[in-house]
């Protein structure tokens, strides 16, 4: 039988094959290629007569281990284990030629995709904030809102002013004039400039209604100007003395917690309409 006989500057992957063996060129070994096809086991031969005659000696190769460059310098014969991928070389016809004992066949198909695995429970990290995205078009200008207190349609279908909440009190009193003869609280007082009660340290209101009459707090023949807070009906405020005299809106008397005893109210004109205001002091309640 001929010698195998390897081709002389092989290219990159080429195969050689000779007889029943064949092999490809890494661009530095002859790799081995094992056939995936196996035939049936022959019959097994008789054996044979023992031999008397002792063969002679071969000469002793080399075995070398190394992890991928085959060693340098090699003989006809040597032997090289690539400890890295576990195959065995035999250095022959000038080329380092995989043995048989390597046993690497050829890569299989790629085998089918496996069932797709249950959900994960473990929530992964979270991403980095992407960057802020443009500003949008400017919306067009809504209605424009009220300005005024009797502009608002819940109020005046209500009939309600402005004057009427702007300071809380305890009481408020609805004052109107029956004629030129007395002053009426008709809401909480019944008769002719009944005598009103009031308590120091709280507030009370005054909602007038007396066109002609105007109206003050009094106290020991002179006018009483502290704690008194006027509201016209749109709103307006004055204070103290500019308080007195009015004959709309609400006049609020936030009385002094330091005051108490006989106080009163008085038209600035007709002096028939008047009436006392009796404070008690807080202080004394129990």
């Amino acid at each position: 039988m001929a010698a195998i006989d390897f081709p002389n500057s092989p290219t990159l992957n080429q195969v050689f094959t000779s007889g029943i063996q064949s092999w490809k060129w890494d661009g530095t070994v002859w790799n081995l290629l094992v056939s995936t096809v196996v035939g049936a086991t022959g019959p097994t031969g008789a054996q044979g007569a023992a031999s008397t005659v002792t063969g002679p000696t071969g000469a002793r190769g080399s075995f070398s281990i190394s992890a991928v460059t085959p060693p340098a310098s090699p003989s006809v014969g040597d032997a090289w284990f690539n400890a890295e991928t576990g195959q065995i070389y035999v250095y022959y016809d000038s080329y380092w030629v995989e043995s048989a004992s390597s046993n690497i066949g050829l890569g299989g198909p790629t085998g089918a995709t496996g069932p797709t695995g249950a959900a994960s429970t473990v929530a992964g990290p979270t991403g980095a904030t992407g960057i802020t995205g443009p500003t949008g078009a400017t919306g067009a200008t809504g209605t424009a809102g009220i300005t005024t207190f009797s502009a608002a349609s819940d109020a005046t279908s209500a009939g309600l002013t402005v004057d009427e909440f702007a300071y809380p009190a305890i009481t408020m009193l609805d004052v109107t004039a029956n004629g030129s003869s007395s002053y009426l609280f008709n809401n909480q007082y019944s008769g002719n400039n009944p005598t009103i009660y009031a308590i120091s340290g709280t507030t009370i209101g005054f909602r007038l209604n007396v066109a002609g009459h105007p109206f003050l707090i009094r106290f020991a023949g002179a006018n009483y100007d502290t704690g008194l807070i006027h509201v016209t009906t749109a709103g307006v405020v004055s204070t103290g003395s500019s308080a007195q005299g009015k004959t709309s809106g609400t006049l609020y008397w936030q009385v002094p917690a330091s005051i108490s005893g006989t106080y009163g109210y008085l038209c600035s004109i007709h002096s028939n309409m008047v009436g006392t205001i009796t404070v008690k002091s807080i202080a004394s309640m129990p």
